[in-house]
Parts: C-alpha cells; structure tokens; sequence
C-alpha cells in the first residue's frame, strides 16, 4: 500500500468514500486484486449507530466476492487469464466457464449486486474503479439491511457506481499531471 499508486488510490478514495458512506448511511471499502485474491486495503465506517464493515487486510479468493468478480470481469482477457493461474485451488474448467460468463455480464453492468457469501442478511454492491481501461480497485458496500434504510439497494447500487466512476475520473486527471 506503500507504493505511489495505491498510495494515491487510497488518498483519491477516501473523501469519495466518506461522502458515499454519510449519503446511504452504509460503510463501504476499498479492494484490490492480489494473487488470485481480492484484499481490502481501505474502508470507511457508516455515521450509523449500526452497521457492517469489513476491516482492511480481509482477504478472499477473488470468485467468492462482488469485488473480487468485478475486479475480474473489468480486466483484458490476457490479465483474466494470467489471474485464474493463480486460483488456488484450481477451478475447473466447466466452473470456470460459468465464471467467466457471469464476468462478461458484471462487466456489461459496471455494477455487481449479489447476497454476501459469508454474511447472512449482507447484499455486496461493488463497482469498478477504472484506470487505464481496467478495474484498479473495487468500491463495495456490504449492504446491510435495515427496517428503515437511508437508501434501497438500487439507489446505493446507482450511487456506489457514481462514487467510483468519480474515483476513476480524479485518477485519470491526477496520471496526466504525473
């Protein structure tokens, strides 16, 4: 996290990610994909009494989370490729197909919405964070169901995607002045 990329990532992010946490009442964190895996390098806590979040240094295989498939799904096909060697286990190769299809139509959506793995009532919405052409991170929101939410699923999905895309434009501006 040291590096000047991530570094300047995580400076871009966060304010992003304040703003987004205070508007749906939600945490949300920061992922990155490293070797076969998706880990969480920077979150942001809700202003609520109660909530979910997932503290930095969590890790997962990157096909069991919202970020790790959108990590995945917003990479070329040689860096997909050269990721699913570092699966482990392997998966095989009819899974695999079913993954990679399922990528293909994350990517069509720039937004991924699916019932957590590994938290009961938790729905992930993660967006991508672009940087020359791929996902350079996953924003994600482990939405957490309330009685009386700040905002429904749709609208934190809609407005998840906007905090990243406007992650992605601040990175963009601040690699041209580099």
């Amino acid at each position: 996290m040291q590096q000047p990329r991530t570094a300047n990532l995580i400076e871009v992010a966060l304010p992003v990610m304040r703003q987004l946490a205070l508007d749906i009442g939600q945490s949300c964190h920061l992922a990155l994909h490293t070797r076969g895996q998706m880990v969480v390098v920077a979150r942001m806590e809700s202003g609520e009494q109660i909530g979910f979040s997932v503290r930095v240094g969590y890790r997962r295989p990157l096909m069991q989370t919202a970020s790790g498939m959108i990590l995945y799904a917003h990479q070329p096909e040689d860096v997909r490729r050269r990721w699913e060697e570092m699966f482990d286990p392997p998966i095989p190769e009819a899974e695999m197909a079913t993954l990679r299809a399922r990528a293909d139509e994350i990517a069509e959506r720039h937004v991924e919405q699916t019932p957590s793995h590994f938290v009961a009532g938790i729905t992930d919405i993660s967006a991508p964070v672009m940087r020359g052409g791929s996902a350079a991170a996953a924003l994600t929101v482990p939405y957490l169901k309330k009685i009386q939410p700040s905002a429904s699923t749709r609208e934190t999905a809609a407005l998840v995607r906007k905090a990243a895309e406007a992650i992605s434009e601040q990175l963009v501006e601040g690699d041209s002045r580099a």
